[in-house]
């Protein structure tokens, strides 16, 4: 019920904004009492939205995959390609990855933003692995370098609800890194991804 509350409330935003787009100085001065000067400013790109760009183009990917149930494994490699662009008049940026995984074709596509509104950075994740959408937040430090975000689901392995932090360092024009992290039984913190991003 959360989720459709709030892709109703998120549809009839876009439908205001929309309006007020179309309706110019007409509708900003509605008896309804909307501000609308509020609503547009929500919707324009800011600095925020430009730092996506940092990792815009096409990269090559070296993963390595941690089995937090088997702590002391070796890793499981993996490459790919993403490639990154910004869509929607520079206020997203939107991944598409290509690659391969436990010797299986992988593909997956990211969308991430910041949101005006919430003032948090927002971001969703699909793959050839699964059927949910992951959704995650959070924020980005004083020089957009690190970005850490957060997303809960369902773990399809486990049958439990899960946390997992996502880092995103930029270490270098050419290169970044992702690291994401979950929190074992025990309280301890677990790498369970790196992809290391070079173009």
């Amino acid at each position: 019920m959360v989720r459709k509350t709030t892709r109703c409330a998120a549809m009839v935003a876009g439908l205001v904004v929309a309006g007020a787009w179309l309706c110019g100085p007409a509708m900003a001065q509605d008896e309804s009492g909307m501000d609308m000067a509020a609503i547009m400013a929500a919707a324009e790109p800011n600095e925020h939205h430009q730092r996506l760009e940092e990792v815009v183009g096409t990269w090559k990917a070296a993963g390595k995959f941690y089995n937090p149930m088997a702590p002391d494994a070796p890793p499981t490699e993996s490459n790919g390609t993403a490639t990154n662009k910004m869509v929607l008049g520079g206020r997203f940026l939107m991944t598409e990855f290509e690659g391969d995984f436990m010797g299986m074709p992988f593909k997956g596509l990211g969308m991430e933003g910041y949101d005006n509104s919430l003032e948090r950075h927002v971001a969703t994740w699909v793959d050839s692995m699964g059927t949910m959408i992951m959704q995650s937040e959070g924020e980005c430090s004083q020089n957009g370098k690190v970005k850490t975000l957060v997303a809960e689901f369902k773990d399809p392995a486990t049958g439990q609800m899960t946390t997992m932090r996502q880092v995103t360092t930029i270490q270098a024009e050419n290169k970044h890194v992702f690291e994401m992290f979950t929190t074992l039984p025990d309280g301890a913190d677990f790498k369970v991804m790196e992809i290391i991003y070079t173009r």
